[in-house]
């Protein structure tokens, strides 16, 4: 049940839509978090204990649940071909990120339970603002839940433990840190490519999606349905209804808003047209390895310094997340972790 939080992140992620570049290896790895298994086998029993920590059990089939919800959430990323070839790799890694965070979360929400920290009308109030804030204009985040493959009432309850582990870690941490002018400026010297909002643009765009096994026939159809659309745009039908009506990609459902993107994270073809185009201009037609597109920017800010109240911020968080890796480590140390050595041929620690 707690790898669940990675797909409600995910998916509030994914609902910029489909155009994303893809990240074949689905979850960064950590050093310090690298205790589980490298080498997972696929074969065994639903019922096989993968990991056992202090009591708590996850079994296969709840990894192998969590590993298809993750999937699900990154599959709009990347080309169905691609996906396809790439899928055992992927699944290797999402399993181990997996196992990895069901230890720690464990390990963190049963800590949380012993210092009783408890998740408030208030701190749910703040946690939806800050979703909704990351949602393209126009979508709630009650019409963002029901999009969730997850469900509505399950999302609701990954936002409540998601917020215990943050409160366990803001009440844990908080009084350890005292930023001085000084680590300010060491910071700002140090990081003077972080420091920087990038370039980005507010976009929206209708897909028909194409796959490599689609003929040229095929392929010419969609082209020409396309161009077809991009018409009636062009005379004046509203193209937030033509997504709607017709795209291929699930930000369809919000009139093919992606959101505010920088540079680097959509495919290339994709990143070329929409930071080329003038404001509310409706593009010509483009070919990404995910279908034809039709783009519209409808906002495009220069780059430009970051506000000294963000850099203060993320020193915090630059300290936080020491500070959280540490305690995690100390966590480790007392707790009893149990792997399957049938599984992992490793001992248990």
């Amino acid at each position: 049940m707690y790898g669940k939080i990675f797909c409600l992140l995910a998916f509030f992620v994914l609902l910029a839509g489909c155009s994303k570049k893809t990240q074949p290896e689905a979850a960064s790895r950590q050093a310090d978090f690298q205790t589980a298994p490298q080498s997972i086998t696929t074969a065994g029993s639903p019922t096989d204990v993968l990991v056992e920590v202090d009591g708590i059990k996850l079994t296969r089939k709840e990894a192998d649940e969590e590993v298809e919800n993750r999937i699900a959430m990154i599959g709009n990323q990347i080309p169905p071909e691609q996906l396809a070839q790439n899928l055992p790799r992927i699944k290797q890694g999402l399993m181990e990120n997996v196992i990895r965070q069901f230890v720690d979360r464990t390990l963190i929400l049963n800590e949380a339970e012993r210092l009783k920290i408890e998740v408030n009308d208030a701190d749910i109030s703040n946690a939806y603002k800050k979703i909704e804030a990351t949602l393209p204009e126009g979508l709630t985040l009650e019409e963002a839940m029901a999009q969730s493959p997850l469900g509505k009432e399950e999302i609701k309850k990954e936002i409540d433990l998601s917020i215990k582990i943050n409160k366990f870690f803001e009440t844990a941490l908080s009084n350890k840190f005292n930023i001085t002018e000084n680590e300010i400026n060491d910071f700002m010297e140090n990081n003077k490519d972080k420091i920087t909002i990038p370039e980005t643009v507010e976009a929206r765009h209708i897909l028909i999606q194409f796959s490599q096994d689609d003929d040229e026939k095929s392929k010419v159809e969609k082209k020409n349905k396309i161009n077809e659309i991009r018409e009636k745009i062009v005379k004046g039908a509203d193209f937030a209804e033509m997504a709607r009506q017709y795209s291929d990609c699930p930000s369809s459902q919000n009139g093919g808003n992606l959101g505010k993107f920088p540079r680097g994270q959509m495919v290339q073809a994709f990143e070329e047209a929409a930071f080329s185009q003038k404001i509310n201009e409706v593009g010509d037609v483009i070919e990404t390895p995910f279908g034809y597109h039709i783009i519209q920017v409808l906002n495009h800010e220069k780059e430009g310094p970051m506000p000294k109240e963000q850099i203060i911020e993320m020193v915090r968080n630059q300290q936080m997340q020491k500070g959280a890796l540490e305690l995690i480590r100390d966590l480790r140390s007392k707790a009893k972790i149990t792997y399957a050595d049938n599984i992992f041929g490793m001992p248990s620690n």
